[in-house]
C-alpha cells in the first residue's frame, strides 16, 4: 500500500466560492492528501506563513488589502527573516 503524501496549501481568495472549487478539485487526487487553509486577507495569509510554511500558495491578485505583487514582496520579507 502507497502511503499518501500530505502538502499543506495556503489559499488565499477573497471568493468563497473559488476556494471551494479549488478544495474539490484536489479532493479527487487518490494519490497525495492535502491540508488546506483558507485566507482572504493577504494580511491573515502573512500571519500564517509567519507560523508555518507552506507547500503551495494558490494567489488571488486583487485582494482586498493587498494585490498579489505586494503580497509576494512582504512574503519575500517573512522568508528573507
Amino acid at each position: 500500500m502507497m502511503l499518501k503524501k500530505k502538502f499543506v496549501i495556503l489559499v488565499l481568495d477573497d471568493c468563497h466560492e473559488d476556494s471551494q472549487t479549488y478544495q474539490r478539485f484536489l479532493e479527487r487526487d487518490r494519490i497525495n492528501s492535502y491540508e488546506m487553509h483558507p485566507a482572504y486577507y493577504a494580511g491573515e495569509a502573512l500571519q500564517f506563513c509567519e507560523t508555518q510554511w507552506p507547500d503551495l500558495i494558490v494567489l488571488d491578485f486583487l485582494l482586498p488589502d493587498l494585490n498579489g505583487i505586494q503580497f509576494i514582496d512582504a512574503l519575500e520579507a517573512i522568508a528573507n527573516g
